[in-house]
């Protein structure tokens, strides 16, 4: 959209108020939708295997690396470069991707702490209810409940 501004106003004849967006004709998907996308083009969609968090920090790992090293690669006067199809340098696109590496670790951690407030509170609520009712299970086996067929005799 920001090598074409007229994008806009295409959008929004189609009712799109903003990106992203994919459009055939009068047709529209909105948003990062895969599936919808494949449904406009016609073509079969099935959805990737979801990765485990510690292959998806594999992969994250490849990505920094491979990142670090072709930004590192730029002169510093070539870092303010921006392509004719997109509005950001290299500077804010080598940004961009280390933010966007940063919110998903933040995402790990505070999965993590979620994960241990869990079992804390867990752990909290067996100690606060099992101590009564391992008492009063442990009282009623101690005296077993008559039986039709027995005699009780008290006396």
């Amino acid at each position: 959209m920001q090598a074409n501004p007229a994008g806009y106003a295409e959008l929004a004849r189609l009712g799109i108020g903003r990106v992203p967006a994919v459009t055939v004709g009068d047709r529209a998907a909105h948003g990062w939708n895969p599936p919808a996308y494949a449904a406009l083009l016609g073509i079969p969609y099935s959805a990737a295997t979801k990765l485990a968090p510690t292959e998806l920090a594999k992969r994250l790992d490849i990505i920094l690396d491979s990142t670090q090293g072709l930004i590192r690669g730029v002169p510093d006067q070539h870092m303010g470069w921006r392509p004719p199809e997109r509005d950001r340098t290299l500077r804010n696109l080598g940004y961009h991707v280390f933010r966007l590496s940063l919110a998903f670790v933040d995402g790990m951690d505070l999965m993590l702490w979620v994960c241990a407030a869990i079992a804390v509170a867990g752990v909290v609520l067996a100690l606060v209810f099992l101590p009564g009712r391992t008492a009063a299970a442990a009282a009623t086996e101690a005296e077993p409940a008559p039986v039709e067929d027995d005699v009780v005799v008290r006396g």
